[in-house]
């Protein structure tokens, strides 16, 4: 049996939704092919309409537009992470959000793994984990898609501690989970 108390800080929040929203193999992937959705097509509308305009194809306002265009699309892209994190700031200090931020108690055993705070207890079968994922500051330990256990990597006391949890996950959780 594995157990440690921790508190999840608003940098922990903050961290945990960048990675879901931006850091995510395959979401920044996702992310860039998206823009180019909306890029291609007005590229592809702006050089139409430019030649059934002025009846030829080719002209520098075309150029400039398309090198804006093209310029906002990669600057939104690089300000991404910056956004999204002031995005989790409007939560993360958001007093009603208060609950995020509770003292934890987690306990792991062979059978379940139990998460206690001041306002609740909750009890789940490792079968509930559908996917676990592990950073170089975190677990995820997902629930959903969206919805994930955050342990923070800070909590072990010791590398034989996390070791120990290491093993208790890989024991009792399904081999597809585990990344």
């Amino acid at each position: 049996m594995i157990s440690f108390n921790f508190a999840l800080t608003e940098e922990d929040y903050k961290n945990y939704y960048v990675y879901m929203l931006w850091l995510m193999p395959n979401k920044k992937r996702e992310i860039v092919m998206n823009s180019l959705k909306y890029l291609i097509p007005t590229v592809f509308f702006i050089v139409i309409f430019n030649y059934l305009l002025n009846n030829y194809f080719f002209n520098s306002t075309i150029v400039i537009v398309i090198i804006y265009l093209t310029c906002i699309q990669i600057y939104s892209l690089l300000y991404m992470e910056a956004a999204l994190r002031k995005q989790a700031n409007k939560v993360a200090y958001n007093p009603m959000n208060n609950i995020f931020f509770l003292t934890n108690n987690y306990t792991f055993d062979a059978e379940c793994f139990i998460v206690k705070t001041t306002l609740h207890e909750t009890t789940y079968k490792y079968s509930v984990v559908i996917k676990k994922i592990e950073t170089d500051l975190y677990y995820f330990l997902f629930m959903s898609s969206e919805q994930a256990l955050i342990i923070p990597k800070r909590v072990f006391m010791s590398a034989l501690e996390r070791q120990e949890f290491e093993r208790m996950l890989s024991q009792n959780l399904d081999k597809k989970v585990i990344d």
